[in-house]
């Protein structure tokens, strides 16, 4: 009985080191998305600003067109 009781005891503190290792990769995980996230909203803002420039920029000056119009920004952008 006492040798049940030693390995589950010993189970126990395994699986609760596992949880603590665990909770630190999620919020190191989280901290990191935080981070990518802004990091993609400063880009879009670049490239919406850009955009703004450019179609200022060809309504002040006529430029011819070409062929390949800028694709619309896929939905993980958005």
């Amino acid at each position: 009985a006492q040798s049940c009781r030693y390995k589950r005891l010993q189970h126990r503190h395994a699986l609760e080191s596992e949880k603590h290792l665990l909770t630190q990769q999620l919020e190191q995980l989280q901290c990191e998305l935080t981070r990518v996230l802004r990091e993609r909203d400063t880009y879009k803002a670049r490239y919406e600003k850009l955009l703004s420039t450019n179609h200022s920029a060809s309504s002040d000056t006529p430029q011819p067109r070409t062929s390949s119009s800028p694709s619309p920004l896929p939905d993980y952008f958005l």
